[in-house]
Formats: structure tokens, C-alpha cells, sequence
């Protein structure tokens, strides 16, 4: 929202007045919020699994025979 408020702008009234309520104000603002340092977030989010090893790369999978 910030990074292109323009189009913020010009989507605003186009949003359930709940929605708007909420994002008027950070408009306003004008400015981002700081960024949560690594350590706070959930690893997912820190390492997401498409920035690791595949698969393939990781070794077979367990395979459970009996379902």
C-alpha cells in the first residue's frame, strides 16, 4: 500500500467500508512499518522451502506400506 499509494488511492473507494477503515489510515501514514528481525518470525517464512534443496536432492521419501 505504501509502496505504490497511488494505486492505493485508486482502489480506496472501491473496498468495503471495513476494509477502507483500515487501510485509509496506513495511507495517511505514509511511511512502512519496520521489518520483524528473523529471529521472530516462523522458519517458513524465514527459509521457505522453495529456496532449499529439492526433493530429490534431500533423499527418498518414507513411503508407508501398509496404508
Amino acid at each position: 500500500m505504501v509502496s505504490h499509494p497511488e494505486l492505493t488511492e485508486e482502489t480506496l473507494p472501491t473496498l468495503p467500508e471495513a476494509s477502507a477503515a483500515v487501510v485509509a489510515p496506513l495511507l495517511e501514514r505514509g511511511e512502512r512499518d519496520a521489518e520483524a528481525p528473523a529471529e521472530v518470525l516462523p522458519a517458513l517464512l524465514v527459509t521457505p522451502p522453495w529456496t532449499t534443496a529439492s526433493r530429490n536432492e534431500r533423499g527418498p521419501r518414507a513411503v508407508d506400506r501398509d496404508v
